[in-house]
């Protein structure tokens, strides 16, 4: 079966990334020297599914553009997750909000 993708696809250091967002943080955290995986895992529940864009450590990284409407299924995420709205060098610079580990309840709290 064939899955469509919105956006644009690149390829960064041989990882096949969605969009130029992505982009621009994985080179960011390149110079940060921080090691990170795109993405790791997919949660699930029942026929919903969520798959966070990176993982540093032990937090997930959700990266959004500003205005962005479609939010994905955060609350399928059971650990740590960082919601990144825009790029390293956009102005204002990328803002983001931190999201506990949500216990699944199968709605959001």
């Amino acid at each position: 079966m064939s899955v469509y993708h919105f956006g644009t696809r690149l390829t960064y250091k041989g990882v096949e990334l969605k969009s130029k967002h992505e982009r621009a943080w994985a080179r960011f955290w390149d110079r940060q020297k921080l090691q990170w995986t795109y993405e790791p895992t997919v949660f699930r529940a029942g026929r919903e599914s969520y798959t966070p864009d990176f993982l540093i450590g032990l937090t997930y990284i959700e990266i959004k553009t500003y205005g962005a409407k479609k939010l994905n299924k955060f609350h399928l995420c059971t650990l740590p997750l960082l919601l990144v709205f825009g790029t390293p060098d956009s102005n204002p610079p990328g803002r983001w909000r931190s999201y506990p580990a949500i216990p699944h309840t199968g709605t959001l709290p």
